[in-house]
């Protein structure tokens, strides 16, 4: 039997080993992505169990140890990202205070924003 050789045959066949393995894993990618989409409850559902099985492990210096860990990781994210993070904190406060005091009509020197970084939340009072 005779096999037809169309463009796009010989374009495959023409292909180098890299791209072929580059193929390879996209598609080995999409794979696993549609697969993870497909079993989200299942797949969290059993990763909760082998946290608290994980968790009901440890003794109490092991646990310190990596809340210490996890608190130490989680402030150098936030010097980090410490503007961007307070930035969105007082883009919340703002529209808050619209919500509460009017939408289109609202003056602009009625929200008086404050000063000082560590204070990102509303005020006392308003």
């Amino acid at each position: 039997m005779v096999r037809e050789c169309t463009l796009s045959s010989i374009r495959k066949s023409k292909r180098d080993e890299a791209a072929k393995e580059q193929i390879r894993k996209d598609n080995a990618r999409w794979a696993s992505k549609r697969y993870r989409l497909k079993n989200k409850d299942e797949i969290n559902k059993a990763a909760k169990a082998r946290m608290a099985k994980l968790r009901a492990g440890l003794d109490n210096a092991e646990h310190a140890q990596r809340k210490e860990h996890r608190k130490n990781i989680d402030k150098k994210h936030y010097l980090k990202n410490q503007d961007h993070i307070l930035s969105k904190a007082e883009d919340k406060c703002w529209k808050a205070h619209i919500e509460k005091n009017g939408g289109a009509d609202w003056a602009y020197g009625t929200y008086r924003s404050r000063r000082s970084k560590h204070h990102t939340g509303p005020r006392e009072g308003e």
